[in-house]
């Protein structure tokens, strides 16, 4: 429980992928994608917990941006949408 409550929620695990295919066009050469999931915002992991994490994405400089879910945990009792918003509208 200590691990899945205190530590996991602020790791931050960023992997590199080189995708080659002779299928895909020189223009996408050095093209980055920077693919995000699971924040799980709550009293957990907290707006600032992902303010730090979008710092962390908009130094990666993507090209493309995507996020794949799990935003928000209990979106019923979450107090901090505003917050959570600001941050999602400054990634880069």
């Amino acid at each position: 429980y200590g691990y899945a409550r205190y530590i996991e929620p602020r790791m931050i695990e960023i992997t590199r992928h080189t995708i080659t295919n002779r299928l895909i066009p020189r223009g996408f050469d050095n093209f980055k994608i920077v693919q995000f999931s699971d924040t799980h915002l709550s009293d957990v992991f907290t707006s600032g917990d992902m303010n730090k994490a979008a710092e962390k994405i908009n130094q990666l400089k993507p090209d493309l941006l995507i996020f794949t879910g799990d935003l928000i945990d209990k979106p019923h009792l979450f107090n901090d949408h505003q917050h959570a918003l600001a941050v999602l509208k400054n990634l880069e």
